[in-house]
């Protein structure tokens, strides 16, 4: 018996010799590495190893001194954080609680707000459909967060840090530059 044939997995993010110069420090040298879909790949190093850096050029908050980062085969060398954000790259930051005093669920809608579809007018009229879009967000985090209880953030850390993660729900990968700085594929 043949054992079974596996298709190979598809690559949602590479990383190919990826270097950052900031005069003559070098904070990253040749960095190399894929994540496929489905796995979870871990940035490990200690403070002032380059992970923050690393996350910043995946993400297009800092351009590489050299080297090319793709996200599902597209180049993304001179797109801002916004549009690699509409591809369905996104991260968190370190900061778990953006808002400690408000509940998990507000601190999800606000993760929310690309998804919004409401304009400026719309919004400083209040008009029906600013109201619309506003029950359609809050549908979304109620699906994200199933038994929320309106607790505010800072009074349950462990809870609003795996929630927070969630930020970026809906999108197809979620960077978690976080204290184990843990690149996730969903």
């Amino acid at each position: 018996m043949m054992p079974a044939r596996v298709a190979p997995a598809e690559v949602v993010l590479s990383i190919e010799h990826v270097a950052v110069h900031f005069g003559g420090l070098v904070a990253l040298s040749d960095l190399n590495f894929t994540v496929c879909n489905g796995e979870i790949v871990a940035l490990i190093g200690p403070n002032g190893a380059g992970k923050t850096t690393a996350f910043n050029v995946f993400t297009g908050f800092l351009k590489p001194t050299t080297g090319e980062v793709r996200y599902r085969k597209t180049l993304l060398s001179g797109l801002k954080p916004h549009e690699i954000a509409g591809l369905g790259l996104v991260r968190t930051f370190q900061r778990t609680s953006i808002f400690a005093n408000n509940t998990v669920f507000e601190n999800v809608l606000i993760g929310l707000h690309r998804r919004g579809r409401s304009g400026l007018w719309d919004t400083l009229l209040a008009l029906p459909r600013e109201k619309v879009a506003e029950g359609e967000l809050a549908d979304s985090a109620r699906e994200i967060l199933p038994h929320h209880r309106g607790r505010a953030a800072g009074s349950h850390p462990e809870k609003s840090r795996r929630y927070s993660r969630l930020f970026g729900r809906g999108k197809e990968a979620c960077l978690n530059c976080a204290m184990s700085s843990v690149a996730t594929v969903r």
